[in-house]
């Protein structure tokens, strides 16, 4: 045992002197990656800052690739429930439709492995330690759900299966699809959700016209494209690098390429140039290497995905999160973060030192990528829209939605987003 402490420690020396680059410019707290009572992360980082870019690349979109067939359980899989919830935003041009699935950061292996590596661990006493530090930030009443919460979540975490008929017992989980209908009478959908034909959803969404478009919303929202490509084989679709390299992977595109690459700045100049006289633009938030997300405007309403994580008025104490899941993701991640509007991994990600170096695309060593990514925002912030509608959030009013970005992400480099 002593010897693999001694070579674990030898290895983390030797990481950071070899590959120590600048300091991060924002203090948080250190990820940790724990195995058998010892952080293995910074000898990940040495492994991997050792393979070959190709190999590494690769095994990281292997990771991050959907897969097949493996979509998550909705409510019409376990009670044939509806899962859909439609709302007209813009008349006969933008409709919200929400689908509520499973949880699965509580109910699979894969997503109970990916919450622990981002810090969320109800079964760890530092995690327990963050809990009652972030509640009695928000207040009395949140400190006192802290215990019962954890309990909860311990409870369901040690069901290796949770069946059919016990999965909504753990509240959903909500994500929004947008479909707008173009100028010329064709459909975009931004961050396809499941669509299904047995509740009628598909005929409705083939009554409205015919997707010509698909978006996908950030590199992390893959998980329902393969389906929707199949359904739509003649929609022009649009997204990431790390999007098209995961799609890829699991021979999800015709010829293993996207239409259009956002992240491309010819690319996005090109898809705009067909979609701009139409009703729609697209704004690529470079610099966000965690999430690769782009900005949708359609018909004066915006649309983002994976830029924040609550609004500016939850944030100061004035809405305390109805579920457990919620409670505990706000009060262990994000009420013990810098800002406390952002879960810390957010700022890890962005971090060359921390597991920024686990990215695909990971920042930059000189610190430019914050500085990238606050212009992107800036730009998008600069624009006039009515509303913005969320993939993990409801309708945000227009200031609401800028003030909480600039909440989230004027650390990156230190001054105000709004102009």
């Amino acid at each position: 045992m002593w010897l693999e402490v001694g070579i674990l420690i030898l290895l983390v020396v030797l990481y950071r002197s070899m590959f120590g680059t600048k300091k991060f410019h924002v203090e948080v707290e250190k990820p940790k990656i724990m195995a058998k009572g010892f952080n293995i992360l910074p000898v990940i980082q040495l492994v991997l800052s050792i393979l070959p870019n190709s190999i590494k690349r690769n095994g990281l979109v292997k990771g991050g690739a959907p897969k097949p067939g493996s979509q998550p359980r909705d409510t019409f899989d376990c009670n044939k429930e509806d899962p859909y919830a439609i709302e007209e935003i813009v008349p006969n041009k933008v409709w919200k439709v929400q689908h509520s699935s499973e949880n699965a950061l509580w109910t699979t292996e894969d997503g109970r492995k990916g919450a622990k590596v981002l810090g969320m661990d109800p079964f760890s006493e530092d995690f327990e330690r963050k809990m009652l530090i972030g509640a009695a930030k928000f207040s009395k009443q949140a400190l006192e759900m802290v215990s019962t919460d954890l309990e909860t979540a311990r409870y369901w975490l040690s069901k290796e299966t949770i069946e059919d008929e016990d999965l909504f017992k753990i509240p959903a989980n909500n994500l929004n699809m947008m479909v707008v209908k173009l100028d010329n009478g064709s459909l975009l959908i931004y961050a396809p959700t499941r669509i299904r034909d047995e509740t009628g959803f598909g005929a409705w969404l083939d009554n409205l016209g015919k997707v010509e478009w698909i978006v996908i919303g950030s590199s992390e929202h893959n998980l329902n494209i393969p389906a929707a490509l199949k359904r739509y084989p003649n929609a022009k679709v649009i997204g990431s690098a790390v999007s098209e390299m995961k799609l890829e992977y699991v021979g999800a595109l015709k010829n293993n390429r996207l239409d259009y690459v956002y992240s491309d700045e010819k690319s996005l100049v090109a898809v705009n140039k067909i979609l701009k006289p139409n009703g729609v633009e697209l704004f690529y938030i470079a610099g966000d290497i965690a999430t690769h997300s782009v900005f949708c405007l359609a018909h004066g309403t915006a649309f983002e995905c994976d830029l924040i994580y609550g609004t500016h008025g939850m944030e100061n104490g004035k809405t305390l999160p109805e579920t457990w899941p919620h409670r505990i993701f706000k009060f262990g991640l994000m009420s013990t973060s810098p800002n406390g509007f952002l879960p810390s991994y957010r700022f890890w990600f962005m971090d060359p030192n921390a597991l920024g170096s686990l990215m695909t695309t990971p920042p930059k060593k000189d610190g430019s990528t914050c500085k990238e990514m606050a212009r992107s925002l800036r730009k998008i912030l600069a624009l006039n829209f009515d509303r913005v509608i969320g993939v993990h959030a409801s309708i945000i009013e227009t200031e609401d939605f800028k003030k909480s970005v600039n909440s989230s992400w004027n650390w990156l480099d230190g001054a105000s987003l709004i102009s």
